[in-house]
């Protein structure tokens, strides 16, 4: 669906949210924070909030926490602010000091939302209420070998763990008993959905799975290979049997199977990639590119049971079937989200050999 922005003007959106039933989106708009109706494409709700920094939603996404920055430099200060979805009801608002904006993290248990300041002297984490948004504690952090955080992550499998990033390792804390617990080396934040594996992923090159019980590598995906500095993306799928890798240097996704390490795929993207998410069932993976185009690739690993079946039903591998007639392929239109979805042999660039294939 297009949905226009609000302004007659034009306007600037930095930050934009759809909920997984596909029908509100909540995005930052020029200073204000709105809420589309997909179906009517009509804002339903609009309200005040300049600088918005960060978006996500909680409560079986009833809810939508909204985080912006305020002050001047040497005086920065977060607000954080919790709405009904779709109605904009207010919950609760809070602020917390900060001099660099590290983005705030909820626990896995969604009781706890947890802050990062660092100022010259001491840094804290700000622990506060999901429930009413009241500060809970305020927790010193300090450990040897202390370096600048550029990252700050919830572990999935203990709610009141916090993962504390910096550029040469992960520091690990407990918020509850407000203690640090140990440093994974060379871990760079990128975690399964269990908590159990990480990655080290570095811009110079290579790629590491760590087992974070132990902080110890478990095996090297991709080994290190002096290629320059380039931008990277490593993630896990959703249900954690692959990796996927992107170097911006060679313009290419690789697959790695997370249990033997053995790369699947190697496929050359058209343009530097945005973002990378993949589906809850973990088949796809939904790519966001530079250029504006957004790509559905799905992982066909051959050693995994039904994948075959699975691809035959794609409409990319089946458009006769798919389109639902067996007319001739010219005139045949299928729709897909109710837009015509083009066919390749209505081209000229298709000869009667490539048609017969």
């Amino acid at each position: 669906a297009v949905v226009s922005t609000q302004s007659p003007w034009g306007a600037i959106i930095t930050r934009a949210l759809v909920n997984e039933e596909g029908t509100h989106i909540v995005s930052a708009e020029s200073g204000d924070v709105l809420y589309w109706d997909l179906k009517s494409r009509n804002v339903i709700f609009q309200e005040k909030q300049d600088d918005i920094q960060q978006i996500f939603f909680y409560k079986n996404q009833t809810r939508c926490i909204v985080v912006s920055k305020k002050g001047t430099k040497g005086n920065f200060s977060g607000l954080v602010v919790s709405r009904s979805i779709p109605g904009g009801e207010k919950q609760w608002e809070f602020e917390f000091p900060f001099t660099t904006f590290i983005k705030v993290v909820m626990t896995s248990d969604e009781h706890h939302l947890v802050c990062y300041d660092a100022d010259k002297v001491k840094s804290h984490l700000y622990i506060h209420s999901m429930k009413t948004g009241n500060l809970v504690s305020k927790v010193m952090v300090k450990y040897n070998g202390f370096k600048e955080v550029t990252k700050l992550i919830a572990l999935p499998d203990k709610p009141s763990v916090v993962a504390l990033i910096d550029v040469d390792k992960g520091n690990v804390m407990d918020i509850i008993q407000r203690r640090f617990i140990k440093s994974i080396p060379f871990w760079d934040g990128t975690c399964s959905t269990d908590g159990r594996y990480g990655l080290y992923a570095p811009a110079t090159g290579g790629m590491e799975m760590l087992d974070l019980r132990t902080g110890k590598v478990c095996k090297t995906l991709i080994p290190k290979v002096a290629e320059g500095i380039f931008d990277v993306m490593a993630v896990f799928n959703a249900t954690n049997e692959f990796v996927l890798y992107y170097h911006s240097g060679r313009k290419t996704i690789r697959a790695f199977r997370r249990k033997d390490g053995k790369m699947i795929a190697n496929f050359r993207v058209q343009a530097d990639l945005k973002g990378m998410e993949t589906t809850t069932d973990g088949r796809s993976v939904v790519l966001g590119m530079g250029d504006g185009s957004m790509t559905t690739l799905t992982i066909a690993d051959p050693d995994k049971g039904g994948i075959a079946d699975f691809l035959k039903s794609l409409p990319s591998r089946n458009p006769e079937k798919a389109r639902g007639a067996k007319t001739s392929r010219a005139s045949l239109i299928y729709q897909q989200n109710g837009v015509e979805y083009p066919s390749p042999y209505d081209y000229s660039i298709y000869t009667d050999y490539l048609k017969a294939l």
